[in-house]
């Protein structure tokens, strides 16, 4: 299987997680100008476009093959992603899965960070560490994104958020899978509807779950 490992421009980042992502397919036109805070309502609004404007400029990544690299310093020209999440407790961070398009057969999303409120952002866990040492990230709120190309200040329209949850993702996967022989599923009793919805507002399956929670 084909992954991918994420660069900043001029430093190595570590590999990501293959989780998936869904949402719109944007490109670097889709927020052309530099965002600034002053320009949205709310931070996750702010960090949806900073990730949408940084990510194809300042984040490259390679295409690997086990450990070997069969492409390299690839640049985004056109990725996807359909939610921010907020750190907890609420610092003004925010993470999103990206996923680069155009990249034949490789598996997996790329974690960007942004702060809605400082305007600082981060290419991956590695880049993470040195932006902002000591910081301890945490599932929060998810908020859907909608990047609309050409609207007025790169505005992003964001919707409602999703539901605000009180566990940490791995809990919420532990409790949202159910082991069918040897393939994974969503519980399908009411009782752990709440944990199944947290893990699919994240953009996680059945199996990426099972793999968070240590199950496989």
């Amino acid at each position: 299987m084909n992954t991918l490992k994420l660069l900043c421009v001029g430093l190595a980042i570590s590999l990501i997680s293959g989780c998936q992502t869904t949402g719109g397919s944007y490109t670097t036109e889709t927020v052309a100008r530099e965002p600034h805070r002053a320009d949205y309502a709310a931070d996750h609004e702010f960090a949806a476009a900073l990730i949408a404007h940084i990510f194809p400029r300042r984040c490259r990544f390679n295409i690997t093959q086990g450990n070997i690299p069969v492409r390299s310093n690839l640049k985004p020209i056109q990725f996807s992603f359909g939610q921010v999440i907020s750190n907890s407790p609420d610092d003004g961070w925010y993470v999103a899965n990206v996923k680069p398009e155009r990249s034949g057969t490789a598996q997996g999303t790329l974690t960007i960070y942004a702060n809605g409120r400082t305007g600082q952002w981060a290419c991956g866990n590695g880049h993470l560490a040195r932006v902002a040492p000591g910081l301890s990230f945490s599932t929060g709120r998810f908020f859907d994104v909608n990047l609309s190309a050409g609207a007025a200040k790169g505005t992003v329209t964001s919707g409602t958020p999703a539901r605000s949850y009180n566990v940490p993702i791995k809990t919420a996967c532990q409790m949202a899978i159910a082991k069918n022989g040897n393939n994974f599923a969503w519980e399908t009793r009411r009782t752990y509807t709440k944990y199944v919805d947290q893990a699919q507002a994240a953009s996680l399956t059945p199996e990426d779950c099972a793999k968070m929670a240590g199950q496989t």
